[in-house]
């Protein structure tokens, strides 16, 4: 799932903290009792919060709409857009909706239209569901009056939602519609478990919606996704009690829009109705619902665990036309565990006319204790089996002595596991399986796992092959298990000279993945490649978690992980020690997204180099963000050649780092030239905007701690530093920093002194 938190970095870098915000430029604060809103819990401050919020939006600069402590009755209000500049609304109080239906509004407070939105400040807002609840009657009456929305976003992009409760709704608490690019995080959402309707988050037509570390207890649904939304990611949520977290209902209403790229990870389900659930009608509407993973999901006296319901109706009767339209495919349920409520712990009833496809399940155990026995799975209307079958490497030749080589074999097992209809596991057990070159090629007809306890073992010096391991066309596919590639590097950096000889012969890659999409790799390690450890060209929706790479700081072009033309790519828990960068993002990269990785040794995180072929693409919208960097050659760095050919570097956050012991910590080269001779056409025709540094920290071993130097031809533009706090390896010395060609900005703590 795409985060793109880059296209609003600028605006986060004054909510840094509010206290600190009257040492920033050009920020002013509209504070709602100026405009006369009384805090008695009576008055209605409507009008008073309309003017405030207009004066704000109005301002050209960054502008807060503070609402102080105390209580505040506010009538059903609209804070629409477009403003001018980013905008803050700033709730400290509470916030009391009329008492009543209050019907003659579809929401009590909306914004719309906004662009570089942040609501936060730790208070609340009180719906004051209980005064209307009882006009609900929606479960008996299909033409029911819906009560008010308590907090609604139509159109708002790239903000961010956090640190506020909702409190006891009338309906949904907060429901998203037309947006795109949105953070919720540390929320709390909170109503009765028998309160009806109250979702707690709801999501329609929306794109990359990121709700995370909330706690959610309603009376319907936790989370709701409905028609349209894509990429939508729901971590480190608490629900409980209500209906679970839901995508759907689907295929209601003419015009429903495809549901596709849902992740909902690490969550915990306290006795709610549901778990994890989909939901679609049955009626002729058509859509496709696709690319879900539910996983890491703890169930905790859940009457219903895993849901998949194509005969919804939540009415007495319903208007059954047909066997639901809409197409469910490519789930995967993976680590999900605890106990059930009740005996059927599992429920997949799929439409008789569009089967589910491609339904994966892995490491699923659920336990019901009760008198109706053990917990139970019921499926219907799947095709493909249910469950992955196994296809063990043993079986097919596959001898773990650290001499056979295994290629035959692993291709067997692969090539049967790839055409098995349904979700297939290549296993390969523990042991030392020595594998020649070998390339894994798809598309395969499921979902498929690579399954490593075992290692493996590259063959000794050089050979004719552009990589060891390759996963060519592959969509869908899982590489986990604990186990090693051992990529004999020893045996053959000996032979690479690259760094004196353009011409010199290319060791190969240990992991290659060429066009692999929406798949994952996890829990395993790479030592000692003989060139770059994991390489991604076309690669689109891929997940690199707890990962360990190593190799030594002195060992030839050993990249950690390195990619090119790909896209939604997440890198996270990792630990990387290699001889050049720990990551190394290239030509055509878009959406690439590096957290919690430490680093060290090794070159530091790069993106480039670009610019030296001609046909290089644009790199946009990278966030490196929560990494550490230790005793590495570079820190952060951007990397350009001096040459003709052109390409746009955009869009990049660097935030949270720590720097330990860090010789160039800050650094943008366009002058890049790692050989002894470069052949210097001309400046550098790489465009590099739009970048931010924010909370950056830690010890410089290089005098000079940022580097700045950009193309003479193409400055570089609109570059942010805040709170840069370097301190010097040596005891007394000052350190430096260095701009040329640069135009940007510097706010909030410097150290060294800004050159911007």
């Amino acid at each position: 799932m795409a985060l793109q938190i880059d296209h609003f970095a600028f605006f986060f870098l004054l909510f840094i903290s509010f206290v600190r915000l009257s040492v920033a430029q050009n920020v002013r604060t509209f504070n709602v009792r100026g405009y006369g809103a009384v805090a008695d819990g009576r008055t209605d401050n409507q009008n008073a919060f309309v003017r405030a919020w207009t004066d704000a939006c109005n301002r050209r600069g960054f502008s807060i709409v503070y609402v102080p402590k105390g209580v505040y009755m506010l009538g059903a209000v609209e804070f629409s857009g477009p403003c001018k500049s980013p905008i803050i609304f700033w709730l400290s109080g509470t916030l009391k909706a009329p008492m009543g239906p209050s019907t003659n509004s579809d929401n009590w407070i909306a914004f719309q239209y906004v662009d570089k939105l942040l609501v936060k400040g730790g208070g609340t807002l009180d719906g004051q569901g209980p005064s209307a609840w009882s006009s609900n009657d929606c479960q008996t009456n299909t033409n029911c009056q819906q009560l008010p929305t308590s907090l609604k976003f139509d159109f708002v992009t790239n903000s961010r939602v956090e640190q506020i409760r909702s409190l006891n709704s009338k309906n949904t608490h907060v429901a998203f519609f037309g947006c795109k690019n949105v953070n919720v995080t540390n929320v709390q959402i909170i109503a009765p478990g028998d309160s009806p309707n109250t979702d707690g988050i709801k999501i329609g037509s929306s794109t990359d919606i990121r709700i995370s570390k909330s706690r959610i207890s309603t009376g319907d649904d936790c989370v709701a996704i409905l028609s349209g939304s894509l990429n939508i990611d729901v971590s480190f949520v608490y629900c409980g009690p209500g209906h679970g977290i839901s995508i759907g209902s689907l295929g209601k209403y003419e015009g429903e829009k495809n549901v596709n790229g849902v992740s909902v990870r690490k969550c915990i389900f306290r006795r709610t109705d549901n778990g994890v659930r989909i939901k679609s009608w049955e009626s002729p509407i058509s859509l496709v619902a696709s690319d879900f993973v539910f996983q890491d999901i703890f169930m905790d006296g859940v009457q219903n665990p895993i849901v998949i319901d194509q005969t919804y109706c939540p009415h007495d009767s319903c208007n059954q036309q047909t066997a639901s339209h809409v197409q469910i495919q490519d789930v995967t349920y993976r680590n999900i565990w605890g106990t059930s409520s009740s005996p059927l712990a599992i429920s997949l009833e799929c439409s008789s006319q569009f089967p589910c496809k491609n339904i994966l399940m892995t490491d699923v155990v659920l336990a019901h204790f009760g008198p109706r026995g053990p917990s139970k799975s019921l499926c219907s209307n799947i095709s493909g089996p249910q469950s992955a079958k196994t296809f063990d490497v043993r079986r097919y030749g596959a001898v773990a002595d650290g001499r056979t080589d295994n290629q035959k074999a692993f291709l067997r097992a692969w090539n049967d596991a790839c055409n098995q209809n349904g979700g297939s596991v290549v296993f390969v057990p523990r042991g030392v399986y020595k594998l020649g070159p070998v390339v894994f090629t798809g598309p395969c007809k499921g979902p498929i796992m690579f399954l490593v306890t075992g290692v493996l073992k590259a063959p000794s010096g050089a050979t004719d092959s552009f990589s060891w391991i390759n996963f060519r066309y592959v969509n869908n596919l899982l590489m986990r298990g604990g186990g090693t590639l051992d990529g004999q590097g020893p045996s053959a950096w000996h032979l690479n000279n690259w760094d004196k000889s353009s011409t010199s012969k290319r060791l190969p890659i240990s992991l290659m993945l060429d066009s692999v999409t929406n798949s994952r790799f996890e829990n395993f390690r790479s030592v000692n490649s003989k060139q770059t450890h994991f390489s991604m060209s076309g690669c689109e929706n891929v997940n690199i978690t707890k990962v360990d790479i190593l190799a030594p700081a002195e060992s030839p072009n050993t990249d950690g992980i390195k990619m090119g033309r790909s896209t939604g790519i997440r890198i996270s828990n990792s630990r990387i020690s290699t001889g050049d960068d720990c990551v190394a993002i290239l030509s055509g990269s878009s959406r690439i997204d590096v957290s919690n990785v430490l680093c060290g040794p090794g070159h530091g995180i790069s993106i480039g180099s670009i610019g030296k072929n001609k046909d290089e693409k644009n790199v946009a919208g990278v966030s490196v963000t929560k990494c550490t960097l230790r005793e590495t050659d570079n820190g952060v760095r951007i990397k350009t050649w001096q040459s003709p050919n052109a390409a746009i570097v955009s869009n990049v956050l660097f935030q949270d780092i720590i720097m330990e012991k860090v010789r160039n910590p800050i650094i943008i080269d366009q002058t890049y030239c790692p050989s002894a001779s470069c052949n210097d056409q001309t400046a550098s025709n790489v465009q590099i905007k739009d970048v931010t540094y924010r909370n950056i920290r830690g010890i410089s071993s290089s005098e000079v701690a940022v580097a700045l130097e950009c193309s003479k031809k193409f400055p570089c533009r609109n570059l942010i530093m805040t709170d840069i706090n370097l301190t010097s390896q040596k005891p007394g010395v000052s350190l430096k920093s260095s701009c040329s060609n640069v135009i940007g900005r510097s706010f909030g703590q410097q150290s060294p002194r800004s050159c911007l």
